[in-house]
C-alpha cells in the first residue's frame, strides 16, 4: 500500500507491485506481483501499465487503481 503522505501525483513514473489481482472494466487483468510503471495520476486514481512482451511488444494498461493496490518499488 501506498501510504497517505505520499501524494499519487508524486508518484508517476516510478515503478510499483500490485498488491492483489486487479480488472479492468473490460475485463483485462493483472496478477499479484506483476511490476507495473504508474504513468499518471488523478482525483480518480492512477493509471498503470505493465512492461512490453520482449516478442510480441504488447502491454497492458489499467487506470483508476488506488494507492491501496500498490506498492512502490525501493529506488536501485
Amino acid at each position: 500500500m501506498i501510504l497517505e503522505k505520499i501524494t499519487m501525483k508524486s508518484c508517476v513514473g516510478k515503478y510499483a507491485t500490485l498488491d492483489h489481482d486487479i480488472h479492468s472494466g473490460a475485463g483485462y487483468g493483472m496478477g499479484t506481483g506483476c511490476r507495473v510503471k504508474i504513468i499518471s495520476a488523478n482525483n480518480r486514481g492512477m493509471t498503470v501499465q505493465t512492461e512490453r512482451c520482449p516478442c510480441c511488444q504488447q502491454y497492458a494498461m489499467i487506470s483508476r487503481v488506488q494507492r491501496c493496490d500498490l506498492t512502490l518499488e525501493e529506488c536501485k
